[in-house]
């Protein structure tokens, strides 16, 4: 598999990486800038400190949530107690709030990744390497994939420099903690440094705009990315990007009702990945349907296991 051309990457990814179909290369060659170009609509209506006050909110919502799930019943629902979000804590959640978008991310500072995965290493075409995947010393494949651009990437892109970020603002719920912070660039520019272009200039994520509901953001979990040579490289334990920057996104009287679907969506991401450790791009376009069963059904069942079929109808129970 290469990189080259921008095609046939997204058929070819093994299990390592999971890709929703819509995840594709851009479908020609063009520059970064036109790209942003045309996307820079859209009004930032809140400040730093508002979407502050608003994650330390939800996330002290969400924890109580997770707790109330977590429980031991009757008091709650018995589920497992995963780490099932970074909104859990413990750590620092970055926010880079964009006049069009939001991106929040959570960066490992572990660099064992470059040795196992998974990740994207970020080549121009001047300068690409003939493998589309990394290799390590002993000629095995690392989990590391060569991604390239046919355009040259600023220096800003290869670098990951997100400019200048102004109005600061931070906040925490219990161990989770977040640094706020607004930036002039859009969400496109946003992603392409933090990435280093792999998306946003390489790899097209098709990112949906403001007209789409709210609560849906795209989400990458366990991905890192790394320019050729190694001199630049992050690893995002989690990385969200919505388009909502109006008000009504982040009205602290919908957080209830989000954590309720936010906790259980989570849990469901979850359990799908449990017992692997594989990068994801998660396009949030469904929801977790969560089995239904009656006390009853379940008494039934656990006497059929322990073999009491005869005694255990449920018209006698």
């Amino acid at each position: 598999m290469t990189g080259r051309g921008g095609r046939g990457i997204a058929q070819t990814i093994p299990p390592i990486l999971h890709v929703p179909r819509a995840f594709q290369h851009t479908k020609e060659p063009t520059s970064c800038d036109a790209q942003v170009r045309r996307t820079r609509s859209g009004v930032m209506s809140l400040t730093s400190s508002a979407i502050a006050e608003y994650l330390a909110n939800y996330a002290a919502n969400f924890q109580e949530e997770y707790r109330r799930l977590t429980a031991f019943p009757p008091a709650g629902a018995g589920y497992p107690a995963l780490q099932v979000s970074p909104y859990l804590g413990p750590g620092t959640l970055d926010v880079i709030v964009s006049p069009d978008g939001v991106a929040i991310y959570r960066l490992s500072p572990d660099d064992s990744w470059l040795a196992t995965g998974p990740g994207l290493v970020v080549d121009t075409e001047s300068r690409r390497s003939a493998a589309g995947t990394v290799t390590g010393p002993t000629g095995k494949f690392t989990g590391l994939y060569l991604v390239v651009s046919k355009t040259p990437l600023s220096d800003e892109i290869w670098s990951g420099s997100l400019g200048p970020l102004v109005d600061e603002a931070a906040s925490r719920a219990d161990q989770c903690e977040f640094r706020v912070r607004l930036t002039d660039l859009t969400r496109i520019e946003v992603l392409q440094r933090l990435t280093f272009g792999a998306f946003g200039c390489i790899l097209d994520l098709h990112l949906r705009g403001p007209e789409t509901a709210l609560w849906k953001p795209l989400i990458v979990r366990r991905l890192g990315f790394v320019t050729a040579g190694g001199k630049h490289r992050r690893f995002f334990e989690h990385l969200e990007l919505s388009p909502h920057v109006d008000a009504a996104a982040w009205d602290r009287r919908a957080i209830p009702t989000r954590v309720q679907v936010d906790v259980r969506y989570a849990f469901g991401s979850a359990f799908a990945l449990a017992g692997r450790n594989d990068g994801t791009i998660d396009l949030n376009t469904g929801a977790w349907v969560q089995p239904f069963f009656d006390r009853l059904s379940v008494l039934v069942l656990l006497c059929q296991f322990l073999g009491f079929r005869n005694d255990c109808r449920s018209d006698l129970i």
